[in-house]
């Protein structure tokens, strides 16, 4: 079976410090909070301001 590396960049602002813990059976898990601000023209055309939360793990 083929390995394979997966690689993701996340850019945004962390809403609190990240969480490292360990499961049963061993495996690292990173829990974290990321704040993303985006700008769209809506109907009207004026511009509106988006804040989108990500949540990484549980």
């Amino acid at each position: 079976m083929a390995r394979s590396f997966n690689q993701v960049t996340l850019m945004g602002n962390l809403t609190r410090d990240p969480e490292l813990r360990t499961t049963p059976n061993g495996a690292a898990v990173c829990s974290f909070s990321l704040a993303l601000n985006r700008s769209y023209k809506n109907g009207e055309g004026n511009w509106t301001e988006v804040t989108d939360y990500v949540a990484g793990a549980r």
